[in-house]
């Protein structure tokens, strides 16, 4: 395994991968610091796949394949009620 270099890109299905990851890691866990690092690390991806360099159809696809089923899923997840 290896850095990214500042210039390379990362595949879109790893961004996906993490999301989906820090999504199980937010709902399923109780343990409030690795909680709050997948939110942060979620909010970290979804601000990289906006900069990446995904033409227009692959990035609608994946808003709605992907970030509005996690975010949708999230807000109806019983643990984070108040």
């Amino acid at each position: 395994m290896r850095a990214l270099a500042s210039n390379e890109a990362v595949e879109p299905v790893l961004l996906f991968l993490a999301l989906h990851n820090d999504y199980n890691v937010i709902t399923e866990l109780n343990d409030m610091s690795l909680r709050s690092m997948a939110t942060t690390n979620f909010r970290n991806v979804i601000g990289y796949f906006e900069k990446c360099n995904m033409d227009g159809c692959e990035k609608q696809d994946a808003v709605d394949s992907h970030l509005l089923h996690l975010v949708l899923k999230g807000l109806h997840n019983e643990n984070e009620v108040c």
